[in-house]
């Protein structure tokens, strides 16, 4: 068909080795990962496989692009408030895809991100995700 399949989030993080035949897995934090790969798919030399053993830091995480999609065809949309957990659940796995050391956004980018949301014409809920509200 010559098109490329690119793999990405959690479940390829966590089983990348099952998909062998996904041509380029994008695994951890977006944040590190895919813009290597999109350099190198631009240079015309992508790999097969992009991973980092660092955290994304957060704070420098951009407002989502809601004017990208039509929310209209979502059942929720998601506000992440934070990352990693210091509790080692043996039925969760998000130790492994975002490390034990919790991450939070600062409060403008939650205030900017919850503004944003609110200004979508949508008729589903709006979750505010984080693995725990810390205390700081």
């Amino acid at each position: 068909m010559g098109k490329r399949i690119v793999g990405g989030g959690p479940l390829f993080t966590v089983h990348h080795q099952e998909y062998d035949d996904v041509d380029h897995l994008v695994l951890n934090e977006a944040e590190l990962t895919l813009p290597q790969f999109i350099d190198d798919l631009r240079g015309g030399v992508p790999r097969h496989l992009y991973e980092s053993d660092s955290w994304a830091d957060v704070t420098t995480t951009p407002v989502p692009l809601w004017n990208l999609i039509n929310p209209r065809v979502y059942g929720s949309l998601n506000l992440q408030y934070s990352r990693g957990c210091p509790y080692d659940c043996e039925f969760c796995d998000i130790t492994v895809l975002y490390g034990r050391v919790p991450r939070t956004k600062t409060k403008n980018q939650l205030l900017a991100e919850l503004d944003a949301l609110l200004h979508l014409r949508m008729e589903g809920r709006r979750v505010f995700r984080g693995r725990q509200f810390h205390r700081k």
